[in-house]
């Protein structure tokens, strides 16, 4: 007997194909069952958790951060690096503030401050800092500074400081001395440029040069006045000339005005601290004769200071701020500070500047200078510049011996400024333009030393490589 069974479209007549249309059914059925055991949610969600299970695992074993791959280095180059803390001028100052000289005249140094250690690069020439320090001769000084400045950019090449009874203190930076006739820049630049005199105007005094008594400063002439030209007045240091201008001609105000124009009285925003040098005047004609040519101590002048107003002279009358920080460079080497040369103000006008740059140069050929740059003519250095000084000086137990002036070669027109002081005790040591000279010849030798030096050999080929 035939039995036929009828499912669907699909029939059979035997058990041969009952089996077969079984077995189609049977992978069919299982894969209906798995579909339903594992919907299509559940599956995404476990690719999400492997793949999240294999990153965290790369980045335990570091193969990730490893990777040199294009994308890699992509990323590295793209991740913004961290910034670098930057310190202005007010913070260079509380750094520097327990510094001492001895620390002050190297080329560099470090320091710890808020538990960073920096490396201090200054502008210190330490070539020349030793020459003038070897030449040093303490031995009836009390108090000794020199500063060396270059006077275009500020830079400060040498500061050589010496204090008998604490080698800690700074001369320098000192404000404590008496400018005496260094002041006379001062007035001698108010009387050109507000009474209108010129190097050749006729001044008139009687009594000695160097006093300055209240008969000195009566406007009158008679067979004892003697007659001398403004450039020779201010050669020789004569204080009755200076003290009639700033009694009769310039007053309180203008005397004032142009000290302050030079710095006196002013904080200078330097990368250390300078005291500021001092100048005041009251209403009493005899004491402006006193301010005008020096002949007091409460004017008083820091050797910085006095490289500053010497600068000035061959600056075209601009004030120029000092500079001795180079760079400052953080632990990881990084530069988070930068010296840079500031103009302060313009002290006087560019004419002014260069009719006192040539009086300095009198003072240096026929003045009060003239002994300690005796023949400087003949000499294989300082017969190659351009000199110019003014010296001042105060018995006042110790006696005050000052020297501020510029330096230039004529060939290239590399300038220096050179400002000394020295506090004599008992008996005169070395002066302070002697120091100065020493400075210059320093400076100078140098200088001309390298430029005359020879070409390696191959260097020629290394410049045009």
């Amino acid at each position: 007997m035939i039995r036929r069974h009828r499912l669907g479209n699909l029939s059979s007549t035997d058990n041969t194909g009952w089996r077969a249309y079984q077995k189609t059914l049977r992978p069919i059925s299982k894969t209906r069952r798995h579909r339903r055991r594992f919907p299509v949610w559940q599956i995404l969600a476990l690719i999400i958790v492997v793949t999240l299970c294999l990153g965290y695992g790369a980045s335990v074993t570091g193969i990730w951060p490893n990777d040199t791959s294009a994308g890699a280095t992509s990323r590295n180059k793209n991740k913004p690096a961290p910034p670098v803390q930057s310190i202005d001028r007010q913070a260079l100052r509380r750094m520097l503030a327990h510094v001492g000289p001895a620390q002050m005249v190297a080329s560099t140094f470090s320091i710890e401050s808020n538990n960073t250690r920096y490396q201090i690069k200054t502008t210190i020439d330490t070539r020349l800092q030793d020459a003038i320090a070897a030449k040093l001769r303490v031995a009836h000084a009390r108090y000794l500074g020199i500063v060396v400045l270059n006077p275009a950019t500020g830079r400060i090449l040498a500061m050589v400081s010496y204090d008998r009874a604490d080698p800690s203190h700074n001369i320098c930076t000192d404000n404590r001395f008496p400018a005496a006739s260094i002041i006379k820049i001062v007035t001698t630049s108010a009387a050109i440029e507000t009474c209108h005199l010129g190097p050749d105007s006729t001044m008139t005094y009687n009594g000695r040069k160097y006093t300055l008594y209240k008969n000195q400063l009566k406007d009158r002439q008679n067979k004892y006045t003697r007659r001398v030209a403004l450039k020779d007045a201010f050669a020789q240091s004569i204080n009755p000339v200076f003290g009639k201008l700033g009694a009769h001609r310039l007053g309180r105000e203008k005397l004032v005005a142009y000290a302050e124009a030079f710095g006196f009285n002013h904080q200078f925003n330097l990368d250390f601290t300078v005291a500021p040098s001092h100048f005041s005047a009251s209403d009493a004609p005899y004491q402006w004769a006193e301010l005008a040519c020096g002949f007091n101590k409460e004017t008083t002048l820091s050797p910085l200071h006095g490289a500053m107003i010497a600068a000035a002279v061959i600056n075209g009358g601009k004030l120029v701020e000092p500079v001795f920080v180079d760079s400052v460079t953080d632990a990881a080497g990084m530069t988070v500070y930068r010296g840079k040369v500031h103009t302060v103000q313009q002290a006087i006008d560019a004419r002014t500047a260069r009719t006192l740059a040539d009086f300095m140069r009198n003072t240096i050929s026929k003045g009060t200078a003239r002994k300690m740059f005796r023949g400087y003519r003949r000499d294989r250095i300082l017969s190659r510049l351009d000199l110019g000084g003014k010296t001042g000086s105060m018995n006042n137990n110790p006696r005050y011996d000052w020297f501020v002036g510029f330096a230039t070669d004529r060939p290239s027109g590399q300038s220096v400024v050179v400002s000394a002081m020295v506090a004599h005790e008992n008996f005169i040591g070395t002066k302070s333009g002697q120091y100065a000279r020493i400075a210059i010849k320093s400076f100078f030798r140098d200088l001309f030393a390298r430029r005359s030096a020879p070409v390696k050999p191959g260097a020629d080929k290394l410049k045009k490589g």
